[in-house]
């Protein structure tokens, strides 16, 4: 490897500096990344010896960690330049296999009123998309998101204007967001998923902001997680609380939908660098605790399957567009666990 020491950062920058990595690593589309591309050997040189962009990247900035802060930069700026493929209909996606992991807690926008995310991933394009926003499946938008978690959807997708994660995408039509029938989605089973999720395993949350990552997957062995929740009303760093649709338009003051709720749950873990203390967002653990046998003994959801102590865990985890070091538990999945989640089926406010 002739970019530099041998860091996330280089290896990021060794692999994405070639065109091919792109052609293979992302949908079949890559004519206006192309573009890009040639913007930046335009402007930064090709440097002889068929030496990618990367590398000049890496030699302008002096570094590879600040070449990669370079990279982004020059991004930022094509996108919000009158090339940007965000206007174009490249832009769009179309996926067959997208496979649910997980939807979050509704909030409240005012732009878009309640709206949930989505969590999942393309077998197609093997990387994992979040989707948002949703309408909430009640009253007369009672058909419109009855996604459910380890089944397999069709899609029609395209990019949030506002929102450059590589991972964020929104359907084209909220009202109809899948050409499958809810009945007949494939259910897929967890050992197949949880061999899908460990191809994507990273060792930590500071591996996922180094390479610029918004989703991603640990694997945390059941010693090194505990389970905790905190009375809502309770004093807790704001990072704790944002909401997870601080990146809408227009955002009101976000709070969940299930109003019953008074606790908020946490996972406290230590991945290979460092401890965090994430709020758990996936709708069905909130649904639990909504529930009258549950609502004043909170910890119960720590003897839920999928949130077991003393199981290992997989944590599907994500992060906000305007905190992205800030970050979420989406869906857990047990190591061991056989057969489906409690909350794999949660499809309306009244579960």
């Amino acid at each position: 490897m002739y970019i530099g020491q041998h860091s996330v950062e280089s290896l990021f920058l060794f692999l994405a500096g070639y065109n091919a990595s792109l052609q293979n690593h992302t949908y079949h589309n890559t004519s206006y990344y192309d573009v890009f591309i040639d913007s930046l050997y335009a402007k930064y040189g090709y440097g002889g010896g068929g030496h990618s962009w990367a590398r000049m990247l890496s030699q302008a900035a002096n570094g590879d960690a600040a070449g990669l802060d370079l990279f982004f930069a020059e991004l930022a700026s094509f996108q919000n330049s009158d090339r940007s493929p965000r206007t174009f209909t490249m832009n769009a996606l179309h996926v067959e296999d997208f496979v649910v992991l997980g939807r979050t807690v509704p909030e409240d926008s005012k732009k878009y009123g309640q709206r949930v995310c989505m969590a999942g991933y393309t077998l197609t394009c093997n990387q994992f998309l979040r989707v948002y926003p949703l309408m909430v499946p009640v009253g007369a938008n009672a058909g419109t998101n009855n996604f459910r978690a380890r089944h397999t959807y069709s899609l029609d997708l395209q990019r949030n204007p506002s929102d450059n994660r590589m991972e964020s995408w929104r359907v084209v039509d909220e009202m109809r967001p899948t050409t499958t029938a809810w009945a007949s989605a494939k259910e897929v089973n967890k050992a197949t998923i949880v061999d899908w999720l460990e191809t994507k395993k990273v060792t930590s949350i500071e591996a996922l902001n180094a390479c610029r990552l918004s989703l991603g997957v640990l694997f945390v062995p059941h010693d090194k997680w505990t389970g905790e929740t905190v009375q809502k009303e309770a004093v807790a760093p704001p990072e704790h609380h944002r909401s997870l649709f601080d990146d809408l338009e227009d955002q009101a003051v976000a709070e969940p939908m299930v109003g019953k709720v008074r606790y908020a749950p946490y996972i406290q873990f230590r991945d290979a660098v460092s401890e965090h203390r994430l709020q758990v967002r996936e709708w069905g653990a909130y649904q639990l605790l909504a529930q009258e046998a549950y609502a004043d003994r909170p910890d119960s959801l720590w003897n839920a399957p999928g949130y077991r102590a003393g199981k290992d865990l997989w944590i599907v985890v994500g992060n906000m567009t305007n905190h992205r070091k800030n970050w979420m538990v989406i869906k857990t999945f047990e190591a061991d666990a056989k057969g489906p989640g409690l909350f794999d089926d949660v499809t309306t406010e009244d579960g």
